[in-house]
């Protein structure tokens, strides 16, 4: 995929991230990934896209991937090796070569050479379908804004995927996120069943209300 893009002639030289999710039921005779009692889950990573897993039980945020960003300890070792460096800008975030927020990327050909890499952190879970609701996958717009707790406390009561992820993108809409938003809710068979209680909900209320304040204020 790296090759092809770089290849393309609409290539510009810039870079992407990507994420993917597969769900396979393990269950016999098969069953739909989403009624499956028994499922094998298994995340590709590369950038800073993201996908959240909520159990049943208390839908604490579970993360199944993290960020390549250069202050992840993972990744700054590996790139320690390499002797290029990494700079704090003036809004306090790092970078890798002064300019990339991300160090493992498709293109970025001119970084490749300084370790930034398009190979894949992959994992595989066996789960117990009824005992997780759903998987959540995102972006860095919706990342930027709102924590992983905030997310999946969002997707509570949702009737249907869409609808909370609907949800989750509002949210990040109504803070102001700068970057491009997308948001994926793979149900599994515990869809509908989370326990506990909305451990954000306050929060949520008190930073939006600051928002309305700051748009007044420009009124």
């Amino acid at each position: 995929m790296d090759r092809e893009i770089q290849q393309g002639n609409e290539y510009d030289g810039a870079g992407s991230t990507a994420s993917v999710v597969l769900v396979h039921s393990l269950d016999k005779p098969a069953s739909p990934w989403y009624s499956s009692q028994y499922v094998a889950l298994t995340t590709i990573h590369v950038g800073d896209t993201r996908f959240l897993l909520c159990p049943v039980k208390d839908g604490r945020a579970l993360p199944l991937t993290t960020f390549h960003h250069p202050d992840n300890p993972a990744e700054s070792e590996r790139l320690s090796r390499l002797g290029a460096g990494l700079v704090t800008d003036s809004f306090g975030e790092n970078r890798w070569l002064g300019t990339l927020a991300n160090t493992r990327a498709f293109g970025d050909t001119d970084a490749k050479r300084y370790g930034v890499t398009p190979e894949p952190d992959i994992a595989t879970h066996i789960l117990r379908g009824s005992e997780f609701a759903f998987v959540i996958g995102f972006s860095d717009g919706i990342s930027d804004v709102a924590d992983d707790q905030e997310i999946l406390d969002l997707c509570r009561g949702a009737k249907h995927p869409q609808d909370a992820a609907k949800r989750v993108l509002r949210y990040a809409e109504n803070l102001g996120s700068p970057d491009n938003a997308t948001v994926l809710c793979v149900p599994l068979a515990g869809w509908g069943h989370v326990q506990g209680e909305d451990m954000t909900k306050d929060r949520r209320k008190e930073r939006l209300s600051k928002v309305d304040i700051f748009r007044d204020r420009r009124k």
